[in-house]
């Protein structure tokens, strides 16, 4: 049995952390204040010597920064804010200069005890279990993945008014390369693409209070610590701005040319902390996308404020069909030939083809990224995406030169390869789990998926995975948060969200609901989304509605029309819920037989 565990090699020697310890320290353009790196170095060498316990916040302060032993860390948060800020310059320093290191050092959330992790492994591939034997269905069933209309209910942002100009547009391929113009660091040169780069600014201030003040300082770091979990995105900050301290070290240099810019402001009226975040693109100066944003001091504290605003600042900016990704999706699309951006290119045509999984777009994908792993067999996430490829073409029957058995067995290979060079990567583990699932692993499969968000709990796609392999397991009500979070985080929710938001309130009952839910769904004209409004229709005994959904239904997936239990097998549905499509099906053909 595969665990998320079998990929992670946390045991080193202590001399092995402390040279990675010794080789953070000494990176030049580090952007950690002499107290930050003293802190950091006192932890660590604190958990060596085996004084975990010993690591504390008033240790911390009496040890690092010159506190007494009165020290109390409600009215004084000097640790906790530099642990804050420690963990960012870490963030930044593994996704520059240290990626290709063995190790990584982390100061999880909550604590001050530093983790050891693996960033890489070259172990062999661990054995995967038994692969499926279901038998193929008709495209569309339950897993159509076009993008929907904004939900009424959700915020409104200028950047939804933008994105379809954003997204006409294509991005001059001088703009996109630049982004690693005059850069030669060693630790780059395996890399395909490095991402799009921004700039995450000083927060003005509008009071002159320490709370709004205390917040401007700390979101910076926060936005570019929450970007840098996003892939493709190389985020920096302006730290000659935010860092105030007398031994704050000089701003790291950035690229020469970055790609788009993120500021804004921060007031206060009351408890209520206002921020103003806005996106520009630094090429022209258009402005991409602007969005307030409100948190309670009082009930979140200062840091939470900070944390909390800025995991939907990059929650908008980060995700896959967000403006940014979009933008340079759309350029390397159209530079599939250039070498030195081949690789990433496939990564952008398997990514589209994965919004519609559609038949004719799947081999040119899929060849593009067999090509990208021939040519680069370290390249994690080409591995990871190939994963998702080879499953689709075992459980929708595209690839016919395999039986479904040797296709799905090439798609655990490539999702355990992905894993084995880059264990946090949340493509790889997303892909793991739904092949787990399709195996009939349930139980692994919803934990790849919660390793995902663990990685990454910002990005809406990830946390709307979770919610999905809940949702085939019947864990409709667990799953329905998920869902929520993904359907208003994102700036194109996927129809998937829908339809199973749509199941969770037919498994309730809840008939309105699911049928504003469902027309929703149906944007991916797919037979299974007009099958879910079909049922929510009669259920509200609306006859007209019903049998005009029914008619789509027949016309695009007649087999679920007749049996769904059947016509849903490869999918490995709950067995409560295919009870519930069948007799929501017996209900559609009684109301539209009146």
């Amino acid at each position: 049995m595969l665990n998320p565990e079998d990929f992670d090699h946390p045991t080193f020697c202590p001399a092995e952390v402390r040279r990675q310890l010794e080789r953070i320290l000494a990176f030049p353009e580090l952007q950690a204040s002499d107290r930050r790196r003293e802190m950091l170095r006192y932890v660590v060498e604190e958990a060596l010597e085996g004084r975990t316990a010993e690591i504390k916040a008033t240790t911390i302060a009496m040890a690092v920064f010159g506190r007494g032993a009165d020290f109390d860390q409600q009215t004084d948060p000097v640790v906790r804010l530099e642990a804050r800020k420690l963990r960012r310059d870490l963030d930044n320093y593994y996704a520059d200069a240290g990626r290709e290191d063995a190790i990584r050092i982390s100061i999880p959330k909550g604590r001050y005890v530093p983790v050891f992790d693996a960033l890489e492994s070259h172990d062999a591939v661990p054995a995967s279990p038994e692969p499926s034997r279901d038998s193929d269905v008709p495209e569309g069933a339950v897993d159509g993945a076009s993008h929907a209309p904004e939900h009424s209910g959700r915020r409104v942002s200028v950047g939804l008014l933008l994105s379809g100009m954003v997204l006409s547009g294509l991005v001059s391929l001088a703009l996109v390369w630049a982004l690693m113009g005059g850069r030669q660091e060693p630790s780059y040169v395996d890399a395909p693409f490095e991402g799009s780069s921004i700039l995450v600014r000083a927060f003005d201030t509008r009071n002159a209070d320490s709370v709004t003040t205390l917040v401007a300082d700390l979101l910076a770091q926060d936005i570019t610590g929450a970007l840098l979990k996003f892939p493709d995105i190389r985020a920096y900050t302006d730290m000659a701005h935010t860092d105030a301290e007398a031994d704050a070290v000089p701003a790291k240099p950035f690229p020469r040319q970055i790609a788009y810019a993120v500021h804004g402001s921060v007031w206060r009226d009351q408890d209520q902390v206002f921020v103003r975040a806005d996106l520009s693109r630094s090429g022209d100066g258009e402005m991409l996308w602007t969005e307030l944003f409100a948190a309670s001091d009082r009930a979140h504290g200062i840091a939470g404020v900070s944390e909390e605003i800025s995991a939907q600042i990059a929650s908008v900016i980060g995700q896959q069909y967000g403006i940014v990704r979009s933008e340079t999706r759309k350029t390397l699309l159209s530079e599939t030939a250039n070498p030195s951006l081949q690789s990433y290119a496939c990564i952008s045509l398997a990514t589209e083809y994965r919004r519609t999984i559609r038949a004719e777009n799947y081999w040119d994908a899929r060849a593009c990224l067999e090509e990208t792993v021939r040519r680069e067999p370290e390249f994690a996430r080409g591995w990871a995406m190939l994963a998702y490829l080879r499953n689709d073409g075992s459980r929708f029957g595209y690839d016919t030169t395999l039986t479904q058995e040797e296709a799905f067995a090439q798609a655990r290979e490539a999702a355990a390869r992905a894993l084995t060079l880059s264990p946090r990567d949340t493509d790889a583990l997303k892909a793991m789990s739904h092949i787990l699932h399709y195996a009939g692993d349930a139980e692994q499969s919803i934990e790849y998926a919660r390793r995902a968000v663990e990685m990454n709990p910002n990005d809406p796609e990830t946390v709307g995975n979770l919610g999905v392999m809940l949702g085939f397991q019947g864990q409709l009500a667990e799953a329905k948060p998920h869902l929520e979070f993904a359907i208003a985080r994102s700036i194109a929710p996927a129809p998937r969200y829908y339809q199973f938001l749509a199941m969770a309130h037919m498994m309730n009952e809840d008939w309105e609901d699911m049928e504003s839910a469902a027309s929703y769904a149906v944007a991916d004209d797919s037979g299974f989304s007009y099958f879910l409004s079909a049922v929510a229709h009669a259920m509200l005994a609306n006859a007209s509605a019903a049998r005009m959904d029914y008619q789509r239904l027949l016309e695009r997936t007649p087999a679920l029309a007749e049996d769904p239990k059947t016509a849903l097998k490869v999918h490995k549905v709950d067995p409560a819920v295919l009870d519930a499509f069948a007799a929501g099906l017996d209900r559609v053909h009684a109301v539209i037989a009146q």
